[in-house]
């Protein structure tokens, strides 16, 4: 991106009533105690790109009111946040008042906030450091997945999930029917228990081979049975035929009750009724979903594309809203299909006892006038759970759904019919003909249920084909998806490793990283995701979570490292990078290198820090002045602040453009400050190029002082005039002005009574000679910096 902010004003904003900071296009550092606007500032830049402030919302607020919070107490007008950005002179704004973000219609200025990332992308607060460190694996999964734009994968993912979930569960009812249906032709007597239809027509074959038959295929059994039955005694032949039909359907199980189904549907049953009410887009889920990709693929669109009216709300907040929408939309959805789902299967086992019993009752003549009254009492209910059903599957049925006592217990009633039934068959079975009834009576079963036995094990089969498709295309994407995501996990750790030890690795061996390792690690959670985070720490060789063994300060260091590893990975370069005190718990030495990782890895960044500590914000402008980054950097001090006035800034530029606007009869006598940073700057820098001998002070404060008393004025004088000895006399003027006018700049501090005894001729004087001595050390290489 090739635009810049050059300048931010606020109006009517938090503590910032009517206040503007100029950025040029730089950098900027703002030091400020607490309460003084420095927050506040940050929240303006949120309230721009998002249309709100983020910590007046959502869970743990309470009944903080948004508006009133961003609001200005005293003023009482229409919060407004504007950004110009240069070199197209456009600006971005916005109203508290208004839903619609303000554009100049320029490209460049579209451009930029479409294609610039979201808040949470580019402002760190200091609440929110250790978030990256100490989220659950999902949360930081989540994180890291809107960073990579990958939610749309995630959906399939979960699809994929799902699909292989219902194919299992397919699977398990197909084969309780395979088995059921196998039940059939069980004996007990020789330990046959079949598993699969081919076992069956084994045994049967066996079976009539002993009466000299044979067959070959399951349709032979028809020409067979009249075979076997001839080879019968004539008595009671009728008799021992009907009693071995009934005992085909009789001795079939009864599917068993699926209690999980019957919890599944009573339980979703108020799920979904709550969904439903607190939801009205169940018609309109696909609308949504579409609306959302293209409003995310649209960042520039101010109206709806159906009914071409202008939305009234933000556009993050419209997806924001579109996104909760659709994830409400599609938990309705799931719900809706396990009820669905367990409904037909709690349907298929009412049908299937009502169709066994009426099988049954083909033969009444066999049973008892109280069994067969059980019998139709039994099926008349099975019939009757079947309409319930159906009507209980309805959205509006309020009832539960239970299982008609009776169902069960009818097994029981049928088991005894079947023992009386084999009573009567073996009484009226001469001896030597109990083998010959045997086999009549597994042909019986076989001509009756082959079929149907054929059948389920083609369902069964089929559905562990599905199964195993299914899996396999879920392992598939998975490790596609997984693999891709790895390799960004793998750069993004590689970099915050690299970057932790920019901050903690020392070259005297003072100090080295205890991590040895990172490592990102997808968790094996394949529908919801989640991703690990863990060290090595001193080179053990198993990873671990890294609050075990960290210090505060150096957690929050690692969080920062990984906020600034996810932005210089994820974030197109000129875009806002924005660190709103972060630094709280992280030592003085160490934010010096922080400042460091700044200056090298983030050059193409416009950044924007705030800090309440002055050491660092001292050691940021020497670092850079000493890395010649000094036109890339402003600073701010803000020293006061007022409800009326908001911040009291003490300087708005630069120092020396500040002293260049302020260089006049009537501001000079507020220079002080200024003038003691860019003396102090030149004499630091021109030292460490000259390797000027200085004191030692413990705290690396050195004064100008300090730099006089080691020579300093002597060394540069030699210098210069070996440099250019046509010059000697220009160059003793130059020192006199700036190191022979005594305590100038101790006079016009704010806090010397005596600073009146400085006159204007020469302060001008003081900066003329310093600039000239600057101009003459950078162009014969005697300072750092340039």
């Amino acid at each position: 991106m090739n635009e810049r902010v050059r300048m931010i004003k606020f109006e009517h904003f938090r503590g910032l009533p009517a206040n503007e900071f100029k950025l040029k296009g730089k950098n900027l550092v703002i030091l400020g105690t607490n309460g003084k606007g420095k927050s506040a500032f940050v929240d303006g830049i949120e309230f721009v790109f998002s249309g709100q402030v983020a910590r007046f919302t959502g869970a743990g607020t309470g009944s903080i009111s948004h508006d009133d919070a961003v609001k200005n107490v005293r003023t009482g007008g229409d919060p407004k946040v504007v950004i110009a950005l240069s070199p197209s002179n456009g600006e971005i704004s916005r109203k508290l008042s208004s839903d619609t973000l303000e554009l100049t219609n320029r490209q460049p200025i579209n451009d930029f906030f479409t294609q610039h990332p979201k808040v949470d992308g580019f402002v760190l607060r200091r609440a929110k450091i250790l978030d990256f460190v100490c989220d659950q694996d999902a949360d930081r999964y989540q994180k890291f997945v809107q960073l990579l734009g990958i939610t749309k994968v995630d959906r399939f993912q979960r699809s994929f999930v799902e699909a292989e979930r219902q194919a299992n569960i397919a699977v398990g009812r197909t084969k309780t029917s395979h088995q059921t249906n196998l039940a059939l032709f069980k004996d007990p007597v020789s330990g046959f228990v079949p598993t699969n239809l081919a076992q069956v027509f084994a045994q049967i074959a066996k079976t009539v081979k002993a009466f000299g038959l044979e067959i070959e295929k399951w349709e032979d059994l028809e020409s067979r049975l009249p075979l076997l039955k001839a080879k019968r005694p004539q008595a009671n032949r009728k008799k021992i035929d009907a009693i071995t039909r009934a005992l085909v359907s009789i001795e079939t199980p009864l599917a068993i009750v699926p209690d999980a189904d019957v919890k599944t549907v009573n339980e979703l049953r108020g799920k979904i009724a709550e969904l439903a009410v607190s939801s009205a887009d169940a018609p309109r889920s696909s609308i949504i979903e579409e609306g959302r990709c293209y409003f995310a693929g649209h960042n520039d669109e101010t109206h709806c594309p159906l009914c071409e009216t202008q939305l009234e709300q933000p556009l993050d907040a419209l997806l924001a809203r579109l996104k909760e929408r659709g994830e409400a939309l599609q938990e309705l959805r799931n719900a809706m299909s396990k009820r669905a789902a367990a409904f037909g299967r709690l349907k298929q086992y009412a049908v299937s006892i009502a169709d066994l019993l009426k099988k049954d009752l083909a033969h009444s003549g066999l049973f008892e006038t109280a069994t067969l009254t059980e019998l139709r009492g039994a099926r008349a209910k099975a019939l009757r759970f079947t309409r319930f059903l159906a009507r209980a599957e309805k959205d509006d049925f309020v009832e539960y759904v239970v299982v008609p006592e009776g169902l069960q217990a009818i097994a029981e009633i049928r088991k005894a019919v079947a023992v009386a039934l084999n009573k009567q068959k073996d009484a009226l079975v001469p001896p030597d003909s109990a083998k010959l009834e045997a086999a009549i009576a597994l042909l019986e079963r076989g001509i009756a249920s082959w079929q149907d036995v054929e059948k389920a094990e083609s369902a069964f089969a089929g559905s562990r084909e599905i199964l195993r498709r299914t899996t396999i295309a879920r392992e598939c994407f998975s490790s596609a998806r997984e693999g891709a995501i790895q390799q960004v996990f793998t750069k993004i750790s590689g970099k915050v490793l690299d970057y932790y030890k920019v901050l903690h690795d020392f070259a005297d061996g003072g100090e080295a990283s205890e991590c040895t390792a990172l490592e990102f690690k997808p968790t094996s959670r394949a529908a919801t995701g989640g991703l690990r985070l863990a060290i090595q720490f001193l080179g053990l060789a198993n990873s671990k979570d890294p609050r075990a063994f960290l210090s505060e300060g150096h957690l929050d260091s690692l969080g920062l490292c990984l906020f600034l590893a996810a932005v210089r990975i994820f974030n197109p370069p000129g875009t806002l990078l924005v660190l709103d005190d972060v630094l709280t718990s992280i030592d003085k030495e160490h934010r010096r290198r922080v400042g460091e990782l700044l200056f090298t890895e983030f050059k193409d960044f416009q950044i924007i820090l705030t800090t309440h500590d002055d050491h660092w914000n001292e050691l940021l402008q020497k670092s850079a002045r000493v890395m010649g980054l000094q036109n890339q950097w402003q600073y701010i001090q803000i020293n006061g602040w007022s409800v009326d006035t908001g911040p009291v800034i003490s300087v708005s530029e630069s120092s020396w453009e500040f002293i260049t606007e302020n260089l006049t009869e009537a501001n000079y006598r507020n220079l002080g400050g200024p003038f003691r940073v860019v003396l102090e700057d030149f004499l630091a820098r021109s030292a460490a190029k000259i390797e000027l001998k200085v004191r030692f002070k413990a705290d690396g404060k050195y004064t100008a002082g300090d730099f006089v008393l080691a020579g300093i004025a002597d060394e540069l004088r030699k210098l210069l005039i070996n440099a250019d000895s046509t010059k000697e006399g220009a160059i003793g003027i130059d020192l006199a002005r700036v190191l022979g006018q005594g305590d100038l700049i101790n006079f016009l501090c704010h806090n010397n009574p005596g600073r009146l005894e400085v006159t204007f001729d020469q302060a001008r004087d003081f900066i003329s000679g310093l600039r000239s001595l600057l101009t003459r050390c950078e162009e014969h290489k005697l300072i750092k910096g340039k």
